[in-house]
Formats: structure tokens, C-alpha cells, sequence
């Protein structure tokens, strides 16, 4: 029995980022996402009036 694959279109201004060639820019990116939220920025309250 063979299995269904699901089909995922990936918009061409992103294509170029799954390109082989362009592997360790990819890997920045997930790290990136990974990191989200874990960054701390400090407080803004002097800037507000």
C-alpha cells in the first residue's frame, strides 16, 4: 500500500530559501524562530508619556 504524501506549495518568494544551496541560511532561520520570545528587551516605561 503506498502512502499520500501531502502537498505543500511554497510561494516563490520564499522558494529560495529551501534551495540546497542555501542550507545554512535556513538553519539561521528556524534558530531565529526557535529564540523568539526568549529575548529580553527591558523596560520601556521611560519612553512613555
Amino acid at each position: 500500500m503506498k502512502k499520500i504524501q501531502p502537498l505543500a506549495t511554497i510561494p516563490a518568494r520564499e522558494a529560495w530559501l529551501f534551495q540546497p544551496e542555501n542550507r545554512e541560511i535556513l538553519e539561521e532561520v528556524k534558530k531565529g524562530l526557535r529564540e523568539k520570545g526568549t529575548i529580553k528587551l527591558g523596560s520601556f516605561k521611560k519612553y512613555l508619556k
